[in-house]
This record gives C-alpha cells, structure tokens and sequence, in this order.
C-alpha cells in the first residue's frame, strides 16, 4: 500500500538534519529547545532528539498533561531561545558561583547592572 507524507506548510520543507525548535507546555525546564531533524518517515512522522511528531508537528505519546509541539525556525524564535539560553546561563551563574566571585567580578556584575538601569529611564 502507498503512502503519503502528510505534512503541510513549513513542516512539508523539512529535510534530515534542518535545525527545529520544540515548545513545551507545563515545562520544568526550558519552555524551548533547539535540536536537529533525526528522521523522517514516508507518512511526514517526523524524529527530533528522540521524540516523535506527527505530520501536524504535535508529540506523540507522552502526559496528557503535558503539550510538546515543533515550531518553525524565525528570527523571533532564534532570538527567544537565546534570551532563554543566556537568562538560565545567567542564573546558573549566580548559584554556583556567587558565594566564591572575586571582587573584581561582584564589581563588572554590579556595574553592569547600574547601567542597565541608567539605560531604560
């Protein structure tokens, strides 16, 4: 029996190894992740990082609870995912190592952020 790639619009483009984004609902982590297309089946199911989409872009499988969907790779989206990325690298920054920062780095982070506050008034 035949079949048929069922996937439209953006999702149709996609070949092995595009870059992709996947959004989470009720994510713990990051709401947005970055990967490359693993594989594509000739129905348009589509692998990304171990996780299967449905020719609609939708996970299969998974919490109910849970809502997992690719999004189509934007200038709006590449730079939301670095506000993400650099907001947790940040964060992760400030607990790991804020109890044992020189002086020198308590000073470039505090000055950095006097100017941020200088800037938007």
């Amino acid at each position: 029996m035949p079949t048929k790639d069922r996937r439209e619009g953006w999702l149709a483009q996609l070949k092995v190894g595009d870059p992709v984004y996947w959004r989470e609902s009720l994510a713990l982590g990051p709401p947005l992740h970055r990967a490359k297309v693993d594989k594509i089946t000739p129905t348009g199911r589509i692998t990304v990082s171990g996780l299967e989409f449905d020719h609609r872009g939708a996970r299969r499988g998974g919490s109910g609870y849970r809502h997992v969907w690719l999004v189509e790779e934007t200038s709006e989206v590449r730079a939301e995912y670095e506000q993400i990325y650099l907001r947790g690298k940040i964060q992760h920054w400030v607990r790991e190592k804020m109890s044992t920062a020189s002086l020198g780095q308590l000073r470039a982070v505090a000055d950095s952020i006097a100017q941020e506050g200088q800037e938007t008034k």
